[in-house]
């Protein structure tokens, strides 16, 4: 269950995942990366404000880390933000507008990483946010801790960042990807 939303997941392959109706193609040999730029659809809502959600002994809440994570590399210019309640001049626009889903494939179609954690680290709480990166050829930076994330997705399919310890760390990762 989602304690935000009050959701319940019975299964790590939610409905979510269906919405990917077609077969992806493979990445070519050729590839390129287009930019190491990192996109983050995400809502501010309490942003590093938001409170910490403990269950059995950790703090399972992701919103204030995912949006501290953000900011950094927003500051940087190393990652850019579409969505709602951010301060003043850090959202490049309020995404969640008019056909979303559309709306979020043609956004992605300019990156290679998408910022993508949940609001909660939690066993079956996996969201559409890592299958859209998927679908868009986005490689997700995720946090799978405290989750089962792993019974879906191999090690290494996706940037883990509850592997980092900090968000230097992971931006001088991604930074330092090969096209390989």
């Amino acid at each position: 269950m989602n304690v935000y939303t009050k959701d319940v997941f019975v299964s790590n392959l939610t409905f979510h995942a269906g919405s990917i109706n077609k077969k992806l193609d493979l990445v070519p040999n050729d590839f390129e990366l287009k930019t190491k730029k990192v996109i983050a659809l995400m809502s501010y809502y309490k942003g590093i404000k938001s409170e910490s959600l403990i269950k059995d002994g950790n703090n399972i809440d992701l919103i204030s880390l995912r949006t501290k994570i953000a900011l950094f590399g927003n500051d940087l210019g190393f990652l850019d933000i579409y969505g709602k309640g951010w301060p003043i001049g850090v959202s490049k626009e309020d995404s969640r507008e008019g056909d979303w889903v559309n709306r979020k494939k043609e956004l992605m179609s300019n990156y290679n990483f998408n910022l993508c954690f949940e609001n909660t680290a939690t066993f079956n709480y996996t969201t559409e946010k890592i299958w859209d990166s998927i679908e868009n050829y986005c490689l997700p930076v995720y946090y799978g801790k405290h989750t089962n994330v792993y019974e879906l997705f191999p090690e290494n399919s996706f940037v883990d960042y509850s592997n980092f310890k900090n968000p230097e760390e992971l931006f001088k990762f991604i930074y330092e990807i090969t096209n390989k």
